[in-house]
């Protein structure tokens, strides 16, 4: 889900990586390969899915909650690092992820956890 997500505001937002400007932003044009991702950057989707996996892990293991999100954070720093991301696309990879993370936990984790936890069968909305 985060994945796809990310896709799609690759799509909207159309920033290039930052090898592409020497550093600046660029932005490409609606006209050139309006419907490719290659060498999008905006959001990080490797930070994206990295929070979101870390938001739902964290849930479901509250003690493990600093460590999750130490190796998500650790995964965007590398994406900076290496230059295939600015700062600002991890940071938005990162908050999209959380609220990927959060919503899939509203909708789906909450109730199965319950189950999990009190050994009750919990009632999961059909598909």
């Amino acid at each position: 889900v985060a994945a796809a997500n990310a896709t799609m505001v690759w799509l909207l937002i159309r920033r290039e990586r930052p090898d592409v400007g020497a550093g600046d932003w660029v932005f490409r044009a609606w006209s050139e390969h309006t419907f490719s991702t290659a060498g999008l950057a905006t959001p990080s989707s490797h930070t994206m899915v990295a929070f979101a996996a870390a938001t739902m892990a964290a849930r479901l293991f509250p003690r493990l909650r600093w460590v999750l999100y130490a190796l998500a954070w650790g995964c965007a720093a590398t994406r900076v690092l290496s230059h295939a991301h600015f700062l600002s696309d991890a940071t938005f990879g990162a908050v999209l992820g959380w609220a990927v993370g959060w919503g899939i936990w509203i909708e789906w984790g909450s109730a199965k956890q319950k189950m999990v936890t009190d050994g009750s069968r919990a009632k999961v909305p059909a598909q």
